[in-house]
């Protein structure tokens, strides 16, 4: 029980940060749209910047859900709902780390863009922590 509620305040914390930091690059106008997507056109990099936000606010919503999860397990309390959400998130986490073969993910096929060398040195191993962490919760 300490391990879970451990990795569940870990899982919980990497995760907010990771909302945190993506609104600190947005504000600070560091961000660039291969931080989300490999972008060719002049219409994706115009879209990158409204689903980076979007990504920050569904990790915040992980974060959330991890330590509502944590809180149940320390409490010795279960709920189907939560649960069900934490089997859905650490499958979505496991699913980005997998990849689509192609420019993210640790089988990708593509190497050479902007966007597969931010995926391949941050992106990927943040989401590999996160699907480890979250497989405490699961259990």
């Amino acid at each position: 029980m300490l391990f879970q509620s451990i990795a569940g305040y870990l899982l919980s914390g990497i995760l907010t940060f990771g909302a945190l930091f993506s609104w600190f690059l947005m504000i600070s106008g560091r961000f660039r749209p291969h931080f989300i997507m490999p972008c060719e056109t002049e219409e994706c990099k115009q879209k990158a910047s409204f689903w980076f936000f979007m990504q920050s606010l569904l990790l915040l919503f992980a974060g959330g859900i991890a330590l509502m999860r944590t809180t149940q397990i320390q409490q010795g309390h279960t709920d189907n709902v939560i649960e069900n959400l934490i089997y859905g998130l650490s499958s979505l986490l496991l699913i980005r780390v997998i990849g689509e073969f192609k420019v993210l993910g640790f089988f990708r096929s593509e190497n050479e863009s902007e966007f597969a060398q931010t995926d391949r040195k941050i992106i990927t191993p943040y989401f590999l922590i996160a699907f480890l962490l979250s497989l405490a919760l699961v259990i």
